[in-house]
């Protein structure tokens, strides 16, 4: 029998076959992870324009503040400092943006008297604000929310 050294078109397409089904998996990981990574990326570029609106409004004086939801617009406080509420193009979701705000009633019992040592009840004439800034992007059960709230005085 004179039998050729070699390897067969059979052996060779086992070969690629086995080969295919481990290397499939590994570059669907990879193409998930690499999905995955950008979606984080946009997530935390979209924190932080929230997190930027959150300080625009502690920028603003108490009163420019105004209670219930505010939408789509740009407020202006009377100390000049604005707040853009406006929607935003990140990472190829149009963002909107929203803020809730109500004034709450503050009392408490913290001012101790000097003279005779008891607790004196004080209260904050304004209240305090509740400040929350939403931001909204994706659509069905795709679309996801980031909210952060804040809460503001008049300490003038």
């Amino acid at each position: 029998m004179n039998k050729k050294a070699g390897i067969s078109v059979i052996e060779i397409m086992i070969a690629l076959t086995m080969l295919s089904m481990l290397a499939l998996p590994a570059f669907m990981f990879i193409i998930e992870q690499t999905r995955g990574g950008a979606n984080i990326g946009n997530s935390y570029e979209i924190l932080s324009k929230v997190e930027e609106r959150i300080e625009a409004v502690l920028a603003m004086d108490f009163y420019s503040i105004p209670d219930g939801k505010t939408t789509d617009t740009v407020i202006t406080a009377a100390n000049g400092r604005k707040l853009d509420l406006k929607p935003e193009n990140i990472g190829g979701y149009k963002v909107g943006f929203e803020m809730e705000s109500e004034t709450l009633p503050v009392s408490f019992a913290a001012m101790k008297d000097a003279k005779t040592r008891q607790l004196q009840r004080a209260s904050l004439e304004d209240g305090m604000k509740k400040v929350t800034i939403t931001a909204k992007w994706g659509k069905g059960k795709k679309s996801q929310t980031i909210d952060l709230m804040v809460y503001k005085a008049n300490l003038q």
